[in-house]
């Protein structure tokens, strides 16, 4: 029996092992997330940090607010390249038209370097009142031949949708309108997904949803917005003048991007080592795996190790109360004092209540006395007398 669960125990860790080398195997060799971090290094360092992650070398942001989430600062523009996102961030311009992003329960929101450019890499669902949007993740990959494939099925949670009201659809901030988590788990489900992206003669689009609902549901006029490319990787911006509305953008060939520094020389950029699910170190004096590089506390990984262990510390007080409170109600009688006490509070309980019935008994003394020296004073009471007729009812006459 030992060596047949030795054997189960060596097949269950090799079809493991084997899953893991291929989904390596599926991100490391799809041409569309292939390392090119180094490309984006010196235009996103001043705004976040590079980890190591299970997709490989990822970028995620510092200095935002915590509810911050990608594609919620900016506004949509209709293009020839169908709905256009256009960001309020820096870094918009790299992280919202190239790669992938997904949330991890270790660093947070990451992105996902890629090669594609793309009008905005999120999926859509609607109804009659809302239209929400999320960004697409590292398992929906891109090609020109096939369009989005999933290589599993995934399906992206509740929080990494934003939705919006129809009539604020096209408004200059989405953040200021955009609805709650909470409400956005009721809105979920009513809404109904729908295809985005395809290509046309080689530009990929993403069409989303139909401008003419739009119109329609949110009582406004959609206009086309041309896009024009610049040289430098600034904010990119939408500009209105007297004959027409453009978005000025900084959409680069990324084989073709300058590598700076490091980069330069064929070296990846400074990345945060990968997190394990052991030795995470002592989050009090910032020590062992919950470090940076530079030997700091990672703010977000430390907040996550206190959450927990508050909870941690919360249901163990609970239990303790819980587990006080079930052996009083089981053992009412412990200790002599205990027990001197209890008989004490009986006691002083049992005279209350004689207390409490004592005016009404003097009370029912009272009026019965009152009721017999009545009686006496009126005197025995007689009989009534049978009347005639019924004093000879049922004898014969004689």
């Amino acid at each position: 029996m030992k060596r047949i669960a030795g054997l189960i125990v060596i097949a269950a860790l090799f079809v493991i092992g084997t899953g893991e080398a291929r989904q390596q195997q599926e991100y490391s060799g799809n041409s569309e997330y292939s390392d090119n971090s180094g490309a984006f290094a010196s235009s996103l360092a001043p705004y976040g940090e590079w980890v190591n992650t299970d997709f490989g070398s990822a970028w995620r942001p510092l200095h935002v607010d915590r509810h911050w989430r990608p594609y919620l600062y900016g506004r949509w523009a209709w293009t020839d390249y169908g709905w256009y996102w256009v960001s309020d961030e820096p870094f918009g311009w790299a992280t919202f038209h190239y790669g992938r992003w997904t949330y991890d329960d270790y660093y947070g929101w990451i992105w996902v370097p890629g090669n594609t450019w793309g009008p905005s890499w999120v999926e859509w669902r609607y109804d009659d009142d809302y239209i929400g949007w999320a960004p697409l993740t590292p398992y929906a990959q891109f090609s020109f031949e096939a369009g989005i494939v999933w290589s599993n099925h995934w399906a992206a949670p509740v929080h990494y949708w934003n939705f919006l009201s129809c009539r604020r659809f096209t408004t200059a901030r989405v953040s200021d309108y955009v609805e709650p988590v909470e409400r956005a788990r009721r809105i979920f489900g009513n809404t109904r997904g729908v295809e985005g992206i395809r290509t046309e003669h080689d530009r990929i689009i993403n069409g989303g949803i139909d401008t003419r609902f739009v119109e329609r549901r949110g009582n406004v006029r959609i206009p086309r917005v041309d896009v024009v490319d610049r040289k430098d990787a600034s904010t990119e911006r939408m500009i209105r003048d007297e004959t027409r509305t453009r978005i000025e953008t900084y959409r680069p060939n990324i084989q073709d991007l300058p590598r700076g520094g490091k980069e330069a020389q064929g070296d990846r950029p400074a990345v945060m080592p990968r997190r394990t699910e052991t030795g995470r170190g002592d989050p009090r004096t910032g020590t062992g795996a919950n470090m940076g590089e530079h030997g700091r506390i990672e703010p977000q990984r430390d907040a996550l190790i206190e959450r927990r262990n508050q909870a941690r510390k919360f249901q163990e007080e609970e239990h303790a109360r819980r587990q006080e409170q079930r052996m009083q109600n089981q053992q009412p009688t412990g200790r002599p004092e205990r027990r001197m006490e209890q008989q004490e509070r009986s006691g002083n309980q049992e005279r209350r209540v004689q207390e409490q019935q004592q005016p009404r008994t003097q009370e029912r003394q009272r009026v019965e006395r009152g009721s017999q020296q009545s009686q006496r004073e009126r005197g025995p009471v007689r009989a009534p007398q049978q009347q005639d007729g019924q004093r000879g009812r049922g004898r014969r006459p004689g």
